[in-house]
């Protein structure tokens, strides 16, 4: 794995706080555009890996597939689908 940022940035549970409120959000609203705490100019990758966090914890924790939301990677969106 690589180290992206330094220790006293990261494991701070502003990812965890994140990914809590977008999945209320998915509930709530129905959909939601995922962000995160880290400079997206310098580590773009940080958003992709909180999308993959999301759409894991709806797997393991919800419950959720494929079949009932949709992943639109692009713009980091996670909707219900109708």
């Amino acid at each position: 794995m690589v180290k992206i940022m330094n220790e006293d940035i990261r494991k701070t549970g502003q990812t965890t706080r994140i990914v809590d409120q977008a999945i209320q959000d998915l509930f709530t609203n129905g959909e939601v555009i995922i962000t995160d705490h880290t400079d997206f100019i310098k580590y773009p990758q940080m958003r992709m890996c909180t999308l993959d966090i999301v759409i894991r914890r709806l797997k393991l924790e919800h419950e959720y597939t494929y079949q009932s939301i949709k992943v639109d990677r692009k713009k980091y969106r996670i909707y219900f689908l109708k």
